[in-house]
């Protein structure tokens, strides 16, 4: 039998039978597109959280007060601290030659006012050196000025968000705000950047890390943000950190210390066993599809025997 007359004999059988041949359709449509969509959305949920990782900065690590594996119970699993971060442990940090920046951060939450208008909103405590290191970008204005972090300043750099809901499409800059009970120039807008790990950092003000802790009533530090020099400086780097807050906290190692590169290897490796997981469950049901298709044809081909 010639190709042509096969290719004739199927068109004129599944014309024949159109009921079975749409069903038939149905079943491989409804088998392939789960195996595709639930596999797209595995990979998608993956690179996502990749995405949201490498926004943070390149060569990044991050100090958090207390070990980690001391404590157990849901996440963050950080155990108590016997030894709060101050700014002179991320001062300290400055002697590896292996860490190229270093963004001590204080975080709180306080009002912020502007004439009658006031909003609730984070407050983060930095330095300078946090605009490289979290690779923010300023839309009208400066950052932060390099000076000594342990001087206070009133000066803030707000959020995109924030300066719309506080200036509507007036200038910010130059203009003072009321944090809590202090007052603050505006100095700096930064670019709409969005949701970063849970943080609208179109919503938050970034004034000086000492004035942070004053406004706050604190010296302690909620994290440390450091850039290594490099990518293969990163593990150096890491021990250095040790190192140098063991010496400062009478020989303890009261802290931890994440690289983006482990976060990244982490959850890239959970989320490609989720993207597995719901493709072969997808495979399940494309081969119920199949065996159903089996089914049917083998009825039509008994019919016609």
């Amino acid at each position: 039998m010639r190709f042509d007359d096969i290719l004739t004999f199927t068109v004129s059988t599944l014309s024949w039978a159109r009921k079975r041949t749409w069903l038939m359709l149905l079943a491989m449509s409804i088998g392939v597109g789960s195996v595709v969509i639930l596999t797209a959305l595995g990979e998608g949920a993956r690179r996502y959280v990749t995405n949201e990782f490498s926004n943070l900065g390149t060569h990044l690590l991050i100090v958090l007060p207390g070990r980690i594996e001391t404590s157990g119970g849901h996440p963050p699993l950080v155990g108590g601290t016997p030894r709060d971060l101050t700014l002179n442990d991320a001062m300290a940090l400055h002697r590896s030659s292996s860490i190229r920046l270093v963004a001590p951060i204080s975080l709180g939450s306080a009002p912020v006012s502007y004439q009658q208008l006031e909003r609730d909103i984070t407050i983060l405590g930095s330095t300078a050196e946090l605009l490289p290191v979290r690779k923010l970008e300023v839309g009208q204005g400066r950052f932060l000025p390099a000076v000594d972090p342990s001087r206070e300043s009133a000066v803030t750099v707000i959020g995109s968000k924030l300066k719309k809901e506080l200036f509507g499409g007036k200038s910010p800059l130059g203009k003072w705000v009321r944090i809590h009970d202090r007052r603050f120039r505006v100095i700096g807008v930064l670019k709409p950047l969005g949701q970063s790990l849970g943080m609208d950092l179109g919503d938050v003000a970034i004034v000086p890390v000492a004035s942070a802790q004053s406004l706050f009533d604190t010296q302690t530090l909620f994290r440390i943000l450091i850039q290594a020099n490099g990518r293969e400086a990163i593990p150096k780097a890491k021990k250095a950190i040790i190192h140098i807050i063991r010496e400062r906290h009478d020989g303890d190692e009261d802290i931890t210390v994440i690289t983006q590169n482990a976060l990244l290897s982490t959850f890239d490796g959970i989320f490609r066993s989720l993207t597995y997981t719901v493709a072969g469950i997808a495979a399940v049901s494309l081969g119920v599809a199949g065996i159903l298709i089996m089914n049917v044809m083998l009825v039509s081909v008994s019919q016609r025997t």
